[in-house]
């Protein structure tokens, strides 16, 4: 009898052991995937390389602290050490091999120190996976070769559909990209973007740092700066192999401050703020159905979402209508208007109208008189016109908290807004 409910008790708690989950629901499979809705979720699968061959389907927004070196990323009970921020999902040696669906939700501030590291990412390295329908937003992200705001590398047949990514990212060698680090061996990014800063002391992308070995970037763009110290920068693609491909996709010469890239189509501000420029790219929008009816992208051409770019259809904003001005209502004249927010954190919105097409340079001081990004400096058409700052220098490096002047200058016009930046 002892024997009996010694062996009974132990296979209790084995079973107890093995049934419990340890995220918000799910069991791993195709059917019924993990459900990822809090932050100790993310970090969990970050740390448990055995579930890196499970599906999982994000439902919430996850948000890490702000104060990204306050976050327990290891999930050991302390934030003492914890400065090298979130462990990738995936690396050389193991690597994510399933499905990940964000299911339409952002992942808010994840933080990422690995300078020595490479494969750097929310995801690391993912070998025949799938990667969909998720942002990472207010990402600060630093690695070493292969490092991007979603995927560090993406291997083997490996598909990134309907994401976008937003923040910084540095890379201290070959293949940093706004999105993707490095994109390989017969793997497709589509129906995507970056708006992200980028910097690399190697090869580096606004979207991808590269693209190779039969592999397709298609239906996507780059608005964030991009700047680099290596050979190859490029503003959509900084390298890309004779195998593989880029498909009606655009790159923001302005805001990029790079006018060439290896693929792609570079474009000025005014163009990617127009929906025949993707509409005659075979775009899928919401409402047209000659580019197919999957609905992949809407745009507000009133400028107020997304700076007036394209924005995938599950974003908050998306209203389905795809409202396009027919007749512009030009302003009497020049102005620049506040920006917003502000005080911001790491990015604002400067407006500004222009009556007459004319010659533009939008430049941001320090409180020394020191220049510190150039924002715009073209010809630009009559309208009301926007333009992002980062909080990031021309060199793509983020610059300190404190005040700074926004200048704008348009023929005989001259005008001065101050702007705070919180750290």
């Amino acid at each position: 009898m002892k024997y009996l409910t010694n062996t009974l008790t132990l296979f209790f708690f084995i079973s107890v052991i093995v049934g419990q989950s340890t995220y918000s629901g799910g069991s791993g499979t195709e059917e019924d995937p993990y459900q990822i809705s809090t932050t100790n979720d993310l970090i969990e699968l970050s740390i448990t390389s055995t579930d890196w061959d499970k599906n999982f389907i994000q439902t919430a927004h996850i948000i890490f602290d702000s104060i990204e070196t306050q976050v327990d990323w290891n999930g050991d009970g302390s934030i003492d050490n914890d400065t090298s921020g979130f462990s990738p999902i995936g690396n050389d040696v193991l690597q994510f091999s399933s499905v990940y669906d964000g299911a339409g939700y952002t992942i808010d501030h994840l933080f990422i120190n690995r300078p020595d590291t490479d494969n750097i990412g929310l995801f690391g390295y993912i070998n025949s996976a799938t990667v969909k329908n998720v942002g990472v937003i207010n990402v600060h992200v630093t690695g070493n070769k292969n490092v991007g705001a979603l995927v560090g590398r993406n291997f083997t047949l490996t598909t990134v559909s309907n994401c976008y990514s937003s923040g910084n990212i540095s890379g201290n060698s070959n293949y940093t990209g706004g999105l993707v680090g490095r994109n390989s061996s017969q793997s497709i990014i589509i129906n995507s973007y970056s708006m992200c800063s980028v910097y690399s002391s190697g090869t580096v992308g606004g979207l991808a740092g590269h693209n190779s070995w039969a592999s397709t970037v298609i239906y996507c763009y780059s608005a964030g700066s991009v700047s680099g110290s290596g050979n190859n920068v490029g503003g959509l693609i900084g390298d890309m192999d004779n195998t593989s491909d880029v498909v009606d996709s655009f790159w923001n010469t302005e805001t990029s401050g790079q006018s060439t890239s290896d693929g792609g189509t570079g474009i000025m501000n005014a163009e990617m703020q127009d929906f025949t420029t993707f509409d005659d790219a075979n775009w899928d929008f919401v409402i047209e159905t000659i580019n197919g009816t999957d609905d992949h992208w809407d745009m507000d051409q009133l400028g107020t979402v997304n700076n007036g770019y394209p924005i995938l259809t599950w974003q908050d904003g998306a209203d389905q209508e795809l409202p396009i001005l027919e007749v512009v209502d030009l302003p009497n004249k020049f102005n620049l208007n506040p920006n917003y927010p502000n005080p911001f954190n790491p990015i604002t919105t400067l407006h500004y109208d222009l009556p007459e097409k004319i010659f533009v340079s939008i430049t941001i001081y320090n409180m020394l008189g020191r220049q510190v990004r150039t924002l715009a400096g073209g010809i630009q058409e009559a309208g009301y016109r926007s333009v992002v700052w980062d909080a990031t220098d021309n060199q793509g490096k983020p610059v300190s908290g404190g005040v700074y002047l926004c200048n704008i200058e348009a023929g005989e016009f001259r005008q001065t807004k101050k702007m705070v930046l919180l750290k």
